[in-house]
């Protein structure tokens, strides 16, 4: 998929933006735990912040829809895809 058609379906399904948990799962994490060190690190992909008086973390759909296009285009020019285990082991 590419970016607009990852921006629209994850739009029509979360809106502006992806929030908790769904946006751990979009981002590739397994875990609470190796979401809160990446994103402490600074090593998330997609900016990522928190909305006064809401339970957070926060980050545009739009953001995460292209950062997933990237990520099938990388994967394509590669011809494989990297597992959320190994990128959760290079943290």
């Amino acid at each position: 998929m590419n970016a607009e058609q990852w921006a629209k379906t994850l739009t029509q399904q979360y809106g502006p933006f992806l929030k908790g948990k769904d946006l751990m799962t979009h981002l590739g994490f397994t875990s609470v735990g190796s979401f809160a060190r990446a994103r402490k690190k600074g090593l998330l992909e997609v900016p990522v912040f928190d909305l006064e008086g809401r339970r957070g973390p926060f980050a545009f759909t739009e953001h995460v829809a292209q950062w997933l296009a990237s990520l099938s285009e990388k994967a394509a020019a590669k011809g494989g895809e990297e597992s959320a285990e190994e990128r959760e082991e290079a943290l």
